[in-house]
């Protein structure tokens, strides 16, 4: 009778697992494809931690996101980075300075993360899924299939009632932790080919580093 109790148990906890996992597949889906067909501006705060506990380094950078298909842009106070779909512009004030490359998908995941998403996530297993009924989000915890690759784990946080990512965690094989936080949250956001483009001929005396 304990084997079986113990049996039924075991059983209950799989169909719930297996649901879970499920359901927060489905999420996943629904915040690509949302993604996908909606132009989406978005503020952002990453933290780069390097080491854990007092000896840890962070550094944070905050900007705005804007994201159309597969055409991006974001700024901050350090940097400006552009890719209308084929070309990528990264500017950096400080040094007056911009490079000029054609990314491949890898490339682009080390700048924009909702690209390394969308390049993991045919490569990667759910591990484990959780739902927080107060505030109605999933945390879904990615793994790579690929061993040889630096991310160790990807963490996403998506809102199931409107299928916006709220959070990303990144953390590598060699302990460095990226995490970037999404907030006023905004879609259908009216854009031009233009703002996805760096026009170098409005700064004066920049210096040009074409790549391509």
């Amino acid at each position: 009778m304990k084997a079986k109790i113990v049996n039924i148990i075991l059983s209950f906890l799989f169909v719930s697992n297996f649901a879970n996992a499920q359901t927060a597949k489905t999420a996943l889906d629904n915040m690509m494809k949302m993604l996908q067909s909606n132009t989406i501006q978005t503020n952002f705060i990453l933290k780069v931690q390097e080491g854990e506990g007092a000896k840890a380094n962070i550094q944070t950078i905050k900007g705005i996101y804007l994201n159309s298909g597969n055409k991006f842009s974001f700024v901050t106070g350090e940097m400006k980075v552009y890719f209308d779909g084929k070309t990528q512009w990264a500017y950096v004030p400080s040094i007056n300075e911009v490079s000029i490359t054609t990314p491949s998908a890898k490339e682009l995941s080390e700048t924009n993360p909702l690209a390394l998403i969308r390049l993991y996530r045919d490569k990667t297993i759910i591990s484990k899924s959780e739902f927080n009924k107060t505030t109605g989000n999933f945390l879904i915890h990615l793994r790579p299939l690929d061993t040889k690759i630096e991310i160790k784990s990807i963490e996403l946080t998506i809102n199931k009632a409107t299928n916006n990512p709220q959070s990303i965690l990144i953390t590598n094989k060699n302990g460095v932790k990226n995490s970037i936080h999404f907030s006023q949250f905004k879609k259908g956001v009216k854009t031009t080919n233009n703002d996805f483009i760096f026009n170098p001929s409005i700064y004066k005396d920049i210096e040009i580093n074409d790549l391509r």
